[in-house]
């Protein structure tokens, strides 16, 4: 089971360093311990309040699931409070069910001023009880006001029974006027699904030929074109970079074999090193060593699609839960020390405490682990 890290911090900190960092909320619910999902972290009902959105985890593998949103209560300081509960059904029933579902990302992807919660679930097929179909939903808010729970949007890419794949929405890559969403299905490769009107997205580009799971994104080599990259979950730990070429067009420009298994998260930095160029990173999680690989990413010279590769840190785990080790604090260190920028907000959503924290990066900006939601138009 793939292991990760996600770090929510204040939206108005422009500089982390490790000794100013101190925990300011415990959610008693925590989100579900698997290798899929993450902690959404929006203003879904726009009143100014922070909120945590997340799947939470069961004891019983017949339990339903269950996504909750947390949501800042000034009143008693810097505590979350449970708000709202979409409850999943067991067994699950015919259709599509918006509590099992498993939410990765929060944006406005149509620009209908609703919010729009990117989810993966399964979907029991209605004659035969032993098929089931893997969807990528969204779910929105029914009104401004409102926390995300009605399905707006659904597509089938197999029925493998094989849930959850990283999923998330990206801004403009080809800069055509519409938003997409991103999923690395199993069976469908890497797919992009484009906005085309309210509630409407059609998929415009996929790969199967070229390994990857979840990605990070910007304009690396400053050409003008948007890149993103995405490493390989098997042995070799092959990361590779497509390029923009067109409309809805992508194509590999660089690739590297790192010797790593499981190149499971990424997330890019603006420039830490002042040489003009920014960093894209990958995080390998190499089980039978017991230790965690950071690797960093940065174009040779502008304009140009070739990198070299810097080895940042490496740390061991034990037990379960690398991020329960204390080696880790190592590795953790690193990575809030790489990170600095405040994210842009719609001018419909605002942020004002519990964000994730993000680095602008070209024309784009990604956010550390690829863990928090994204709102504005042109930009993560």
């Amino acid at each position: 089971m793939l292991r990760r890290l996600v770090i929510i911090l204040a939206s108005w900190a422009t500089v982390l360093a490790a000794t100013n960092m101190r925990r300011i909320a415990r959610i008693e619910s925590g989100p579900y311990s698997g290798s899929g999902g993450r902690v959404v972290c929006c203003d879904s009902d726009h009143d100014s309040l922070p909120e945590l959105l997340f799947h939470t985890g069961t004891i019983q593998p017949s339990d339903p699931l269950r996504i909750e949103v947390w949501e800042l209560c000034r009143r008693l300081g810097n505590q979350f409070q449970l708000v709202y509960a979409d409850t999943g059904e067991y067994p699950e029933p015919v259709g599509i069910t918006t509590g099992n579902s498993i939410p990765f990302a929060s944006g406005d992807i149509d620009g209908d001023g609703l919010t729009d919660i990117v989810c993966i679930t399964v979907e029991p097929d209605s004659i035969n009880p032993d098929i089931a179909y893997d969807d990528v939903i969204t779910i929105e808010s029914p009104d401004s006001f409102s926390y995300p729970c009605s399905l707006s949007w659904y597509y089938r890419y197999g029925n493998n029974f094989v849930i959850p794949n990283p999923t998330n929405y990206l801004p403009d890559l080809d800069k055509d006027g519409h938003r997409e969403i991103f999923s690395a299905t199993p069976s469908m490769g890497a797919c992009f699904w484009e906005n085309v009107r309210n509630n409407q997205n059609e998929l415009v580009w996929r790969d199967t030929t070229h390994p990857g799971y979840r990605l990070t994104y910007g304009d690396f080599d400053l050409d003008g074109r948007m890149n993103f990259a995405s490493a390989s979950l098997g042995s070799y730990g092959t990361m590779s970079v497509w390029e923009c070429t067109g409309d809805d067009q992508y194509n590999v420009v660089y690739q590297d074999t790192v010797w790593q298994p499981n190149g499971a998260d990424l997330f890019t930095t603006n420039d830490i090193d002042g040489d003009g160029k920014p960093e894209f990173y990958v995080a390998y999680e190499n089980v039978p060593r017991g230790k965690m690989y950071l690797y960093m990413w940065e174009a040779d010279q502008v304009g140009v699609d070739e990198y070299h590769r810097t080895l940042v840190d490496s740390v061991r785990f034990s037990g379960t839960d690398w991020a329960e080790s204390a080696s880790a604090a190592t590795l953790t260190a690193t990575v809030w020390m790489s990170v600095s920028g405040q994210r842009p907000t719609a001018s419909t959503s605002t942020r004002p405490l519990a964000t994730t924290t993000c680095a602008k990066c070209g024309t784009g900006t990604t956010t550390m682990a690829d863990s928090g939601p994204w709102s504005a138009r042109s930009t993560m």
